[in-house]
């Protein structure tokens, strides 16, 4: 019978060797693999967050100002407006986060942005009408509580918000309303009604009791239908990285703002200015430079004075998404927003080493502001010699 025997000492530990070897290789192979998916991912979830919540905003932006752009004395007006009797505008109480820096009172204002101070995120202020004919304001009188007369209410429907303002005073107040539902739309060929009825108690939640009644009387007001859907919106970033959406009228996002975008870090916003500086002309729809929120253009200034909105053409947005996971790798330590601009008016960011450790993605745009240059060309301020030559041609 033939003897047997075992590996040796030797061949085992040979053996255990090559196995670590290739167990290393392995790992490392793994790790490498796993750096390049999670960079990978995260570039494309920073790609989705960015497409999408860029997308919804600059949606939202490009509107700002629709159906204001013929109203006299419109922009700057302080707002009123209320909701199943309770205030809405002005506010009792502040703004949730992260919109407590507001002030609580706003005035109607296309758009308007409030600086966050250094790095921290801007916050922008959108407003336009949801329906065309807004763009008609038309005189009005106030009759009761729960009616206003005017001019035949074509267009009208039940639900339609109203916006109620003096044209011959600025800075005064303007009155959210609404048509309810007793209101009842001509048929073929009929004309419409001039009475406008105004109930809070049939089914508009937007009507004060005492209606438009409480307006200093008497006064020459106009009537603007500004639709059933207009857009009253709050947009920044809160402190768990969400871009998130506040309708300060309730109507979609309720009381509490509304995520669109997760991953948000920051948001940096510039304004496009038609002034006739940097050798430009004022007042000839083309943007002479860019600014920062802050200054002549700080929220406070454009509440006290509405027109100066008037030579906003064109925002410039910097939008910073963050990975889900960390890369791996350490990043660099600042990025800098608007690196093509005067350094007057970049912004940069600078990260900790925990920061670091995350992908980060920017996203420049420019949105145009088509219904400023609208406003440019409406009928009073032509009348008033405002646009330059050739500007509303």
């Amino acid at each position: 019978m033939r003897s047997q025997r075992g590996l040796s000492i030797v061949e085992l530990l040979v053996g255990m060797a090559i196995g670590l070897l290739a167990a290393l290789a392995i790992v490392q192979g793994f790790s490498a693999s796993e750096i390049g998916r999670r960079a990978t991912t995260g570039q494309a979830d920073a790609q989705q967050v960015g497409t999408m919540t860029g997308w919804r905003l600059m949606r939202e932006l490009r509107l700002a100002g629709n159906g204001f752009a013929n109203g006299m004395n419109v922009w700057g007006c302080r707002l009123l407006a209320w909701q199943n009797g309770s205030a809405l505008l002005p506010r009792a109480s502040a703004w949730p986060q992260p919109f407590a820096a507001l002030p609580t009172s706003l005035n109607l204002l296309p758009i308007a942005v409030l600086d966050g101070g250094g790095t921290n995120p801007d916050t922008v202020m959108v407003m336009s009408a949801g329906n065309s004919t807004g763009g008609a304001p038309m005189a009005v009188t106030i009759t009761s509580q729960a009616q206003v007369e005017t001019l035949p209410s074509v267009g009208f429907r039940a639900g339609d918000m109203l916006l109620v303002s003096n044209p011959s005073t600025s800075g005064g107040d303007c009155q959210i309303g609404q048509v309810d539902s007793s209101y009842t739309p001509p048929l073929t060929g009929q004309a419409a009604a001039t009475a406008v009825p105004t109930s809070s108690a049939l089914a508009a939640p937007y009507n004060n009791a005492n209606g438009f009644t409480l307006l200093p009387q008497p006064a020459d007001y106009t009537l603007m239908n500004i639709g059933a859907t207009p857009t009253f919106a709050l947009f920044g970033v809160s402190d768990d990285e969400q871009l998130v959406q506040l309708d300060m009228l309730e109507r979609i996002t309720l009381s509490e703002p509304a995520p669109i975008g997760e991953n948000v870090v920051n948001l940096q916003v510039l304004y496009g200015i038609d002034d006739g500086s940097a050798g430009g002309v004022a007042d000839d729809n083309i943007v002479d430079t860019w600014v920062t929120p802050t200054d002549a253009w700080s929220f406070a200034n454009l509440q006290a004075n509405g027109e100066a909105a008037l030579a906003i053409k064109a925002l410039r947005l910097a939008i910073v998404v963050r990975s889900t996971e960390r890369q791996g790798v350490q990043g660099p330590a600042s990025i800098t927003l608007f690196p093509d601009l005067p350094a007057t008016v970049q912004t940069t960011l600078n990260h900790s080493v925990e920061q670091r450790s995350f992908q980060y993605q920017v996203y420049d745009t420019v949105v145009p502001l088509p219904n400023q240059r609208i406003a440019l060309c409406a009928e009073h301020r032509r009348y008033g010699g405002i646009p330059s030559a050739g500007a509303c041609t």
